[in-house]
């Protein structure tokens, strides 16, 4: 391998085919912890919508997610985002429009079928396949498998980048290719995500077939929309 030190850390690199997806966020939100759900006082109540970290009430879609948004327009703008907690000690942006609607555990899913969903799923179901270690965040494939049992026994990173910015290079209902400007210790990287409608799931998937996350060096600041 080559001695050139990774900009974004060792975990980053896919070496011997392992898959790498350490995903960070914004310093400046570290501490925030995830809201706390109520707690029943034995009344009854009538249905809430789902919240961004509660499980979603039985009238939900086919694989279990709720209904979002449907707006499909590019977001030009970063959209409103709540910086949480992931478990494993990752801060991920959410979305109470676009996702994730579930938190369950490790497993952060149910994103809206549209760009902005998207964008949203590149970064959560990237952090839930690894460090996460929830297989599911990725298309059923035998590369899925391959990297998923390598990756069981990877070593999590010491530090997380930061995102400050993204790109989303193409998005239709069926697939998408989502692009973010990471920093961390003064160093520069892209990182490039691969996406995959899955129909059973009703919920966006890494696709891991078109190819694993692709890390460069090659920086133009002006092509991403900065997220702060």
């Amino acid at each position: 391998m080559s001695e050139e030190k990774d900009p974004l850390g060792s975990s980053w690199k896919i070496a011997g085919g392992a898959l790498a997806l350490i995903i960070v966020a914004i310093v400046a939100v570290l501490f925030l912890s995830p809201p706390s759900q109520n707690k029943s006082n034995g009344t009854a109540a009538s249905p809430s919508p789902p919240q961004i970290g509660q499980a979603a009430p039985p009238n939900v879609l086919a694989g279990g997610c709720p209904s979002l948004s449907t707006d499909k327009s590019f977001p030009i703008k970063a959209p409103a985002t709540q910086w949480l907690r992931h478990p494993v000690g990752m801060v991920l942006p959410t979305s109470e429009e676009f996702g994730p609607a579930i938190h369950d555990g490790n497993f952060w899913h149910c994103y809206s079928r549209t760009p902005s969903g998207a964008l949203m799923a590149g970064l959560g179901l990237g952090f839930s396949f690894t460090p996460g270690l929830q297989k599911e965040a990725a298309a059923d494939s035998a590369v899925r498998d391959k990297y998923f049992a390598e990756e069981v026994a990877a070593k999590k990173p010491e530090k997380w980048s930061t995102i400050e910015g993204y790109r989303i290079i193409m998005s239709t209902d069926d697939a998408a290719v989502i692009e973010y400007y990471a920093t961390v210790d003064q160093n520069e990287a892209t990182i490039r995500v691969n996406l995959t409608w899955d129909d059973s799931a009703n919920d966006w998937r890494l696709d891991l077939v078109a190819g694993p996350p692709e890390i460069s060096k090659t920086i133009d600041r002006t092509v991403f929309t900065r997220w702060r």
